[in-house]
């Protein structure tokens, strides 16, 4: 979760491997960066609850529960990527 001027979030960070300019070691930690990207806008949400977001074992989707409708619900997020069907 993050409150941003825009809005207040849960993202998701994937983790993006960076082509390593220094010394090949396997003993050294791998370059990377972190892409940010929203799931879900909790905008609405009224924190008298906290949303507890967590992955499924499967690692494919992001459970969380919100009051933003007023009653209390389970939400899942879907966070596998898309595959394109066109192919």
């Amino acid at each position: 979760m993050a409150r941003a001027p825009d809005g207040q979030w849960i993202y998701l960070f994937r983790a993006e491997l960076i082509p390593n300019r220094g010394i090949e070691d396997p003993g050294f930690v791998q370059p990377g960066v972190l892409r940010a990207e929203r799931l879900v806008n909790m905008s609405k949400h009224q924190y008298r609850l906290e949303p507890n977001p967590s992955f499924t074992p499967d690692q494919k989707w992001v459970v969380f529960r919100s009051n933003m409708f007023g009653p209390t619900y389970v939400f899942a997020v879907e966070v596998a990527k898309a595959v394109n069907q066109a192919e």
